[in-house]
């Protein structure tokens, strides 16, 4: 497949930067993700996602998602059982905020919350990490928009 001129995957880009982004970048990135996804989520396609099926742009850091293939189009007929189409719902923003968690957990650049943080990570990057992590109260991609992480201009 060929990708959009002066775009790369997440993986590569991440790779070609030897994981040092900064929390600036990390943060424009999951913010487009967050839109993304939640378009299409919002409109019943689910999709499994990984890094190498996030391009992004080497210098705006544009974000666009690729490689539709496994997508799995849920959708209410009157056959459907109604609670068979809210359990997969509630499962894939489920997956869709575990692949978001995972993903922040990777790239920003800290080695771990308990033991030791880098100081260029903010308290609301650090928040925001440590609510994905809460088991009992899931976030979900509305949840994660409004924090206030986002919110915050945050130094490069």
């Amino acid at each position: 497949m060929e990708y959009p001129r002066s775009y790369i995957n997440l993986f590569d880009y991440v790779q070609r930067n030897r994981g040092n982004l900064t929390e600036t970048e990390v943060k424009l990135i999951i913010r487009q993700l967050i839109v993304a996804l939640h378009h299409c989520t919002s409109r019943g396609v689910y999709r499994p996602t990984h890094m190498k099926n996030i391009l992004v742009h080497t210098n705006t850091l544009q974000v666009k998602l690729m490689d539709f293939g496994d997508t799995l189009l849920v959708e209410e007929r009157r056959d459907d059982e109604p609670l068979l189409i809210s359990a997969i719902r509630k499962y894939a923003e489920w997956a869709t905020t575990e692949f978001l968690r995972v993903l922040l957990d990777l790239l920003v650049p800290r080695i771990s919350s308990w033991f030791w943080i880098r100081p260029r990570v903010s308290k609301e990057c650090l928040d925001l990490l440590e609510r994905l992590h809460d088991v009992k109260s899931r976030m979900t991609l509305q949840a994660m928009w409004a924090h206030d992480w986002f919110k915050r201009k945050t130094k490069a």
